[in-house]
């Protein structure tokens, strides 16, 4: 049987080390241009170390409630949809009617 503490005798503290991976980017917020409702966050990351050519993307969020639509923000590098809050709901709209020209196209409605 192996001793507890001899199996941990090669961790280090991770204090100690140099953190990897997705780094926190921010957070863009998109609220209706017509109602001023929120409407989607999107949390921008990084992976720390890749040098890859930045990506551009230009995102709008059309408004379940009034019809409205954000306004269109041009987002640098990779991001994560999430909703504001509980109450909202999100996903990817393949209805372009109307719809302004934007690489990604949000819905967001009140659940």
């Amino acid at each position: 049987m192996t001793d507890k503490a001899e199996i941990r005798t090669g961790q280090i503290n991770g204090d100690d080390r140099t953190l990897k991976g997705l780094q926190n980017g921010g957070l863009v917020n998109f609220k209706c241009a017509d109602c001023n409702r929120e409407l989607l966050v999107l949390q921008l990351t990084t992976i720390d170390g890749d040098n890859s050519p930045e990506i551009l993307t230009r995102v709008a969020v059309q408004c379940g409630s009034c019809g409205g639509c954000s306004y269109i923000q041009q987002i640098h590098g990779q991001f994560y949809p999430g909703a504001p809050n509980d109450q909202v709901a999100f996903d990817v709209s393949d209805d372009d009617m109307g719809a302004p020209e934007v690489d990604v196209l949000f819905k967001a409605w009140e659940k």
